[in-house]
């Protein structure tokens, strides 16, 4: 009885997942019994007697090729190696490298807020010259002397500050909304921060904020979003005294609790003066008594003495205090 060697089906579902200088390569076989697989990568198109570039031996169905040229296309060819060293048919996938892409450049360096409190979000405040847009984001802080975010906290979550150590967190990530709403024309996105009920997710989540806690917020744009190498710029966070929930006050209220002051300052002027007039009219009267009598009746004038007998008759006809009172 003579046994043929088996040979190993070919590697199906052959996924290439490109990024700047990299390429994400994974697939799938049917038969278990593989020992490894040989993956080649050449420039496409591929000269006469060149040489790959890339000889590999894997023993997984997925690889990460790096260190490629930017916007380049790859050949690569795979094949299953059976346990009895017999080698499968070839799988062949041709794979381009992506164009660079930076930043987007800053143009509005400060938030803004719309009179509900919430943050605006405007095309203006980002540059698209180094490409498109493909996400905002909500940063928030309480670190008080920080200027600007970092790359390292858009890894950080709501939960790592509500219920860890992290000041500062991602607490948005927001599709462009201005690509999906062209034909509407949309100029402003306000947004909300604090209002979802995260529980104990620890995904990126816009969860309630601490109470007695002063935060400051940032708005991020992506050209590209990754955890490891984002392509991301910030503004810088807002003010101290702004807020999401304590916004800049709408005039009328303003004005109202300027007058209330002015009010209240008139109020006690006028309180301090009359107790000043007060105090000075209680000293005037604190004087002897015989000053204030005469005070009193401060006009005396003198009676010729042969006029003294018909004075003191009138004054006596009905009573001897009319006399007294003159003297």
């Amino acid at each position: 009885m003579i046994v043929m060697p088996i040979e190993p089906s070919h590697v199906k579902n052959l996924q290439c997942l490109p990024d700047t200088t990299s390429m994400f390569l994974n697939w799938t076989i049917i038969e278990s019994d593989i020992k490894f697989y040989e993956l080649t990568v050449n420039p496409f198109p591929k000269r006469i007697l060149q040489q790959p570039i890339l000889a590999l031996v894997v023993s997984q169905t997925n690889i990460t090729l790096v260190e490629l040229t930017t916007n380049t296309s790859y050949q690569i060819q795979i094949n299953a190696v059976g346990r009895n060293d017999i080698k499968g048919p070839s799988v062949t996938i041709v794979c381009n490298t992506s164009v660079e892409v930076l930043p987007p450049p800053v143009k509005m360096d400060l938030p803004q807020f719309d009179a509900s409190s919430r943050i605006v979000i405007s095309p203006d405040m980002f540059s698209e010259e180094n490409g498109l847009i493909e996400y905002y984001g909500i940063v928030v802080t309480t670190n008080e002397s920080l200027l600007r975010p970092t790359q390292e906290i858009i890894s950080h979550t709501w939960y790592d500050h509500y219920y860890g150590q992290e000041d500062s967190y991602l607490a948005m990530l927001l599709p462009n909304p201005f690509h999906l709403n062209e034909s509407t024309n949309l100029k402003a996105w306000p947004v909300s921060v604090g209002g979802e009920d995260c529980s104990h997710s620890r995904a990126t989540c816009n969860g309630k904020l601490k109470t007695n806690t002063q935060y400051r917020f940032s708005i991020a744009a992506f050209t590209r979003y990754s955890r490891q190498t984002p392509k991301v710029s910030f503004t810088a966070f807002s003010a101290a005294a702004a807020s999401a929930d304590s916004a800049t006050l709408p005039a009328p209220v303003v004005a109202g609790i300027i007058m209330g002051f002015l009010v209240t300052v008139t109020a006690i002027s006028v309180w301090v003066y009359w107790k000043h007039l007060r105090k000075r009219r209680i000293e005037k009267g604190n004087i002897p008594q015989e000053m204030s009598i005469y005070s009193l009746r401060n006009t005396h004038r003198p009676i010729p003495l042969q006029s003294f007998r018909q004075y003191y008759e009138t004054r006596t006809a009905n009573s001897n205090n009319g006399f007294f009172q003159d003297f």
